[in-house]
């Protein structure tokens, strides 16, 4: 123990003695690690803006959804008991739930003067809301005026699209879980800013004016969104209890697809069966087209991190390679006093050590105190999908 106490002070003092070396070295490594430090959490907070986003408007971290045949080749995606539904999920998953909420689901027409859209549309209650007022961010209107009958909520590209503003009517046309044509007038209350791919296809609107639309009754729903607590640790278990629990209830379940609802729909028609079947799902399956992107950038995070820990790994090599060369006599005078090889290497072993800790803590520090006055800005990352 003494005689590494006795190398380490020397390693230290020699980093001290060479501190023009030592700085610029330093300097060039707290740099590096920055930038990983800083890579790291931009990705980060990529990733988990995709997600937020992602399950906020098109999916739960769980989703109970359910499909409908009045016929055995007309199918529609509603769960016909919504409140009895909701009742067993908050039974089953008890304190893992954060809190669920209830969205139609369908597909229609928008209609304004100038032009037409085909879209998912949403079925809002912003009662039981909370994600959704937050994800928003509206360019005109309020995105509170969807709790108002009547009502909807358009992204940018769909508002120009249909070349319509705040406070204009739209109309919709849709086909009832009965088959029948249907329509809705609704009134433009807010047009929110561009969230990737998701502001492309769904449109929101008012969820009683959707029952009305659909010709359905209140107690009638498109799917159950459920947000958990800690969805990294429990969803599987969840999803397991859940699917038991609304079994046990009497509910008739479908077996997991692992795609989302509007792609198993269609083999739904196609099934012989009539009644009531419900889904469960997770993000991953709703989300399915989208979660190659969250892959895409795992990977690239594993392969910055690899490349910018190598080139620090480099760097330090590169550092002590040229510091034994300078330093010949030096280490000529400790062999000839009676140190050990092994000391020798030991002691620049201990300078890499300490240059490199040193280095990268400085670094890591400074990347982090700029992460938090970014987030203390509230600087915003676009979404991606």
């Amino acid at each position: 123990m003494e005689r590494l106490r006795t190398l380490v002070e020397i390693a230290l003092r020699n980093l001290w003695v060479h501190r023009r070396r030592t700085a610029l070295l330093g300097i060039a490594l707290a740099s590096l690690s920055a930038l990983l430090v800083l890579f790291a959490g931009v990705l980060a907070g990529a990733r988990s803006t995709i997600l937020r986003t992602a399950t906020t408007l098109a999916a739960g971290h769980l989703t109970v959804g359910g499909f409908y045949k009045v016929t055995a080749g007309r199918a529609s995606p509603v769960i016909i008991d919504g409140p009895g539904t909701m009742a067993v999920v908050e039974r089953a998953l008890g304190d893992d739930l954060d809190f669920v909420t209830k969205r139609g689901r369908g597909v229609a027409r928008l209609a304004s003067p100038s032009a037409t859209l085909q879209a998912f549309i949403v079925g809002m209650h912003m009662e039981h809301e909370p994600g959704f007022r937050k994800l928003l961010q509206p360019r005109g209107g309020s995105v509170d005026d969807l709790a108002k009958p009547g009502t909807c909520v358009l992204f940018e590209q769909q508002a120009r699209l249909l070349g319509v503003g705040v406070g204009d009517q739209l109309s919709l046309y849709a086909i009832t879980t009965g088959g029948v044509h249907n329509t809705a007038d609704v009134r433009v209350v807010a047009i929110a800013e561009e969230l990737g791919l998701f502001s492309r296809w769904m449109v929101f609107i008012n969820g009683p004016t959707m029952a009305k639309l659909y010709r359905v009754n209140e107690g009638v729903t498109g799917a159950l969104y459920v947000y958990l607590k800690d969805p990294d640790r429990t969803l599987e278990r969840d999803e397991a209890r859940l699917r038991q629990a609304l079994a046990d209830a009497g509910f008739g379940m479908r077996q997991s697809e692992g795609k989302p609802w509007f792609l198993k729909l269609e083999s739904v028609r196609r099934e012989d069966w009539t009644g009531q079947q419900l889904d469960i799902s997770s993000w991953r399956d709703e989300l399915s087209f989208i979660t190659w992107s969250l892959d895409a950038l795992d990977a690239l995070a594993l392969v910055l991190s690899l490349l910018l820990a190598g080139v620090i790994a480099v760097g330090v090599m590169n550092g002590m390679w040229n510091a034994v060369r300078e330093r010949t006599r030096e280490v000529g005078s400790l062999r000839a006093i009676g140190m050990h090889r092994i000391q020798v290497v030991w002691m620049f072993l201990l300078e890499g050590l300490w240059l490199g800790l040193a280095s990268a803590a400085a670094g890591a520090a400074v990347a982090g105190l700029t992460a938090a006055a970014l987030n203390a800005a509230h600087v915003p990352l676009p979404a991606a999908v």
